[in-house]
């Protein structure tokens, strides 16, 4: 599902750079939520698609180019623990 939101921020256009993001709406947080709660429900894991100035960013949620981030928000918090 993508979620519009009512700004003037350009037009979806052949030739134009685009931001979105595509949330799954059948998820346990998504299921029957009316698209405008969608951005309420939903939470990371929820995020199947990101789409950055016409690149793709997240497919499949999973970061295109460094992969599944969670084990990277472990290792920099084991940085920081490390630290103290």
């Amino acid at each position: 599902m993508i979620l519009a939101h009512a700004f003037d921020g350009g037009a979806l256009a052949v030739g134009h750079l685009a931001d979105l993001v595509a949330v799954r709406d059948d998820t346990v947080r998504t299921v029957g939520v009316r698209a405008g709660q969608i951005p309420y429900a939903a939470t990371a894991a929820d995020v199947h698609t990101v789409i950055v100035g016409g690149v793709v960013v997240v497919e499949r949620g999973e970061h295109v180019r460094l992969g599944s981030v969670g084990p990277l928000f472990r290792d920099a918090f084991d940085i920081l623990r490390e630290e103290r």
